[in-house]
């Protein structure tokens, strides 16, 4: 047996699906520190013209975010990635992770033939590859 293939067949999946699982929750925590409000929720983000060369970055209650002025297209990327955003994809990857790994299990309950969930979940996994615990033997380590 191929040694990626008893990998898959044994800890490598678990191991990768709770490796994924803490990436999210690091991905959570740093979002969530970006609320600068003394606890109040003010994670939606715009861009707001300064002028017509610049703009900034302001959350919903005129908060400015960072210090400085973005070119449109700068202050426009960043809006777009706001906390409340990011804190939306994360959930919805989390319910990926889940079922994906339900679908590694010995006794799946999803229908998501094994091959499908494994590769999916080392393609989410992958945008993590440059953050410790990477492991080399994951599809993807280069």
């Amino acid at each position: 047996m191929h040694a990626l293939s008893a990998v898959r067949e044994n800890v490598g999946m678990d191991e990768l699906a709770q490796w994924l699982g803490e990436q999210l929750d690091e991905d959570e925590r740093t979002t969530r520190a970006t609320d600068q409000t003394l606890g109040q929720r003010n994670l939606r983000w715009s861009a707001k013209p300064v002028d017509e060369a610049f703009f900034r970055v302001v959350a919903a209650k005129h908060y400015v975010v960072g210090t400085g002025e973005f070119s449109p297209e700068d202050a426009h990327h960043i809006a777009e990635w706001d906390p409340a955003r990011v804190l939306r994809e994360i959930d919805g990857k989390r319910w990926f992770v889940e079922m994906l790994a339900n679908s590694l299990k010995p006794n799946p309950t999803t229908g998501i033939p094994r091959g499908v969930a494994w590769s999916m979940l080392t393609r989410m996994a992958e945008v993590y590859r440059d953050r410790p615990g990477w492991k080399a033997y994951w599809p993807g380590s280069g």
